[in-house]
């Protein structure tokens, strides 16, 4: 009776929710200049006002969701953007950028003109959505079958938890994986290419050439992959397949490490790790020419690697995990908060008896960290990973950068050079509140303009300023003569660290304020925005066509991009600009409910009070609960992380997906729990309704 119940109930809210999805209207509103008002600066703001029947609407951004839009905004019939934009930055830059915003629309004209004056004409097209009450209720008519059949259906049971899952979820995993990449390879074949692409694709070119390759500013990791692929004759779509390939092998490792310490938690783990690997921002990173299409991949096989060494008690495995773990640090260097947790592990292979594990677990990470510092002290005169991490400090101090009369006279030149260009309101705003949002805007409106508006190419702007400056006053001054001033990358290094250390002794206090607006934004904050990468498609294109100065040709036009890397001609092909694939909608569907079930706020909870029963249980489990230890190391992966990265970046949303594998994965550890939790529960509900029936 309560199966059949709840079948009807599914199949009537389905239907409901397919009909509301099959009338979908694709809608253009017209913006009058009489409804459109001045805020400040380049900020404009109009009402969105659609005329919708009651089963659509237009969701618009909002501090819980931001980027779910899907409101696209035309000037005299032509897509402008970007979307999404902070509202600070289209105040302050403008160029077309907007963000659609509850039911308001904050945007700037491209030329910089008054909407209100200007002949321009503006619009916005969309698509519409389901409304969010059809979602709840379709969503909890599903959830709820699932449940019941999960819990009773015994034909369910054994396809979900019998011998057989593994099968079955390598076969889910594979079919959601692919049917939301169709498009990609339909309509839109493109490899992203952004101003960071080339500070990659150099080394590469350096060591296709037979150069000495540097590796001063980017570590070697993803640079070597880049060889990788073009000495293997791949060429520029092979790069991207290669990346997509490598996220999906990733995906089907952890689902066979979760397989193997709990036969039920394989198809569980296929649905999570599609909704980790398949999410719009991973989408796009996997066909750019990006160091995180590498890291993700590497980091998602160094953690189920590391899973399988304790689950199974394997040298090998923990070998493999640590190898891993180096090449994530070889990559990027964020993922420096990973040795403390290579150590962790090597402490519980200790507990757990396996001493040779112990003693030699933690020597793959290690060497791979070694080789690289080794490596540039010999070529660049430093011992150290990268100096990106100098010059991150330098974009998080600089709103408090000062002069001092310890220093040399061009770093007090560099000093009042580089706060000329930021926005001083912001370095009185950052003194008066401890609001996160509020804090994380004004660091955020000043760090880019700092790192890449002031000193583009390296962070060098303002010392190769100061250097030639006072070269052309002082022929005979120390910073080189005056026709051509020596400029020393190392020297400019240093002189970044001066400045960066002496802001922080002096001003502990925001330098705490940014660390904190870091973190509430990287955990509390960022994991609610979701991508819809067809969305994205124009975007992309546009980027790289641009960036690349020519439309669908060879690479000629761009000095600082190598013209042959591969060896071959690369074409980028325009995709649709409005249309929207099935595949697409129905990831970003999958995108959206993703979101609402596992919050990062809730996914920290979750994880705390995991890590707190898993700690208060080891002692007498003797450090043999693997898949404890695995929540306790993901807990202390995803904080460690977050404060990692706060201290010296801001948190930006392709920072974000390291917590979305964290809390989807920590997530995953409750499945069992859960299960018997529900059981319970429509246990007590079923044997109530047989008293009252009875009655």
């Amino acid at each position: 009776m309560v199966q059949k119940f709840l079948v009807v109930a599914f199949a009537l809210s389905g239907a409901l929710y397919l009909g509301a999805y099959a009338t979908r209207p694709n809608v253009e509103l017209a913006i009058s200049s009489a409804e459109i008002r001045h805020i400040e600066g380049q900020l404009y703001i109009a009402a969105v006002k659609p005329n919708l029947s009651f089963v659509h609407n237009f969701a618009g951004d909002s501090s819980r969701a931001t980027g779910i839009s899907s409101l696209r905004l035309k000037e005299n019939g032509n897509y402008i953007g970007p979307d999404g934009a902070l509202h600070a930055t289209i105040k302050s830059e403008g160029g077309g950028s907007y963000s659609h915003w509850g039911k308001q629309l904050y945007f700037s004209p491209s030329d910089g003109s008054d909407p209100r004056d200007s002949a321009n004409s503006y619009s916005l097209e969309g698509i519409a959505s389901v409304a969010t009450w059809i979602d709840s209720i379709f969503l909890t008519a599903a959830t709820c079958l699932l449940v019941y059949l999960l819990v009773y259906n015994p034909v369910i049971q054994s396809l979900v938890f019998g011998r057989h899952s593994i099968a079955i979820a390598v076969c889910v995993f594979c079919i959601l994986f692919m049917g939301v990449r169709w498009e990609y390879w339909s309509t839109g074949i493109i490899v992203g290419i952004t101003p960071d692409s080339g500070s990659y694709s150099i080394p590469a070119m350096q060591m296709i050439n037979g150069e000495t390759p540097t590796f001063d500013w980017r570590t070697p990791g993803y640079p070597l992959f880049l060889y990788l692929v073009a000495k293997l004759g791949l060429g520029w779509i092979g790069l991207a397949l290669c990346q997509q390939a490598l996220i999906f092998a990733a995906g089907l490792l952890t689902i066979f490490g979760h397989w193997s310490w709990r036969p039920y938690l394989a198809v569980p783990s296929a649905v999570v790790s599609f909704g980790f690997t398949s999410f719009g921002g991973m989408r796009s990173l996997e066909v750019s020419i990006m160091s995180d299409a590498l890291y993700m991949p590497l980091l998602i096989f160094g953690f189920a690697s590391a899973l399988l060494a304790v689950s199974r008690r394997s040298t090998g495995w923990m070998w493999l995990a640590s190898a891993f773990f180096g090449a994530v640090i070889a990559t990027r260097p964020a993922g420096l908060f990973l040795v403390p947790i290579a150590m962790f592990l090597s402490v519980i292979a200790w507990r757990i008896q396996l001493r040779r594990l112990a003693l030699f677990s933690f020597a793959p990470c290690l060497f791979v960290i070694l080789v690289a510092c080794l490596y540039n002290q010999i070529t660049v005169g430093k011992f150290r990973l990268t100096s990106i991490g100098v010059a991150t400090f330098a974009g998080a101090t600089a709103l408090f950068w000062e002069e001092s009369t310890e220093y040399p006279e061009h770093l007090n030149f560099v000093v009042n050079d580089m706060r000329a260009c930021l926005v001083s309101d912001d370095a009185r705003k950052i003194t008066q509140t401890w609001d996160p949002i509020e804090l994380f805007e004004a660091f955020l409106n000043n760090y880019n303009p700092s790192t890449y508006v002031c000193a583009p190419r390296g962070f060098n702007k303002a010392y190769q300023n100061a250097k030639e400056k006072l070269s052309r006053e002082d022929s005979t001054s120390t910073v080189g003569p005056s026709s051509t001033p020596r400029f020393d990358i190392n020297q400019m290094y240093s002189g970044l660290s001066t400045i960066s250390k002496f802001a922080i002794a002096e001003h502990p206090v925001l330098y705490l304020k940014f660390i904190w607006s870091n973190l509430y934004t990287y955990l509390w904050h960022n994991n609610n925005r979701d991508y819809d990468f067809h969305h994205q498609l124009p975007y992309i294109y546009t980027s790289t066509v641009e960036f690349l100065g020519t439309r669908a040709a060879p690479i000629p036009r761009n000095p600082n991009w190598p013209t042959d890397l591969f060896g071959d001609e690369f074409r980028v092909f325009e995709p649709p600009a409005s249309t929207r694939p099935i595949s697409t909608q129905v990831s970003t569907r999958l995108d959206s409910i993703r979101t609402s079930l596992f919050m990062n706020r809730v996914a920290i909870v979750l994880a705390t009070i995991a890590t707190i029963l898993v700690l208060l249980r080891l002692p007498r489990q003797q450090y043999r609960d693997g898949p404890g230890l695995f929540v306790v190391t993901l807990y202390a992966s995803m904080i460690g992380s977050a404060l990692l990265v706060s201290l010296s970046s801001m948190s930006l949303l392709r920072y974000s997906y390291v917590t979305h594998f964290f809390s989807l994965s920590i997530v995953l550890m409750f499945v069992p729990t859960a299960v018997e939790f529900l059981r319970s529960i429509v246990d007590r509900v079923i044997r109530g309704a047989k008293a009252i029936s009875s009655v």
